[in-house]
């Protein structure tokens, strides 16, 4: 279970046919920041997040700009035209963006 999740690499979590649960594996970390600073907050999957990690199109500020601005929809697309340029196989690219989050 090691070499599934080497240090600096995307992390995820599996189901294990012998013990037949989903477990996350506990290299997985994230930041944390007080709620009452949030006013939204972004989830992208690993093919989402080509427009910052591989392609480069935009910087994580502008990642963010972006979706305030347009949308998942948009993110999703420029990944979509980075990957036919780049003639690179299409990943999942799932957003989910919650906002608002400061009126809660």
């Amino acid at each position: 279970m090691a070499t599934q999740n080497p240090p600096g690499r995307f992390r995820w979590a599996r189901r294990s046919r012998r013990i037949r649960r989903y477990s996350s594996l506990p290299s997985a970390t994230a930041p944390s920041c007080p709620v009452s600073g949030l006013t939204g907050a972004a989830l992208l999957s690993n093919g989402a997040s080509r427009i910052v990690d591989r392609f480069r199109l935009v910087d994580w500020p502008g990642a963010m700009a972006l979706l305030a601005s347009s949308g998942p929809a948009e993110i999703v697309h420029r990944v979509r035209q980075a990957e036919a340029r780049h003639a690179v196989a299409a990943d999942d690219a799932t957003v989910a963006h919650c906002t608002g989050l400061g009126t809660i």
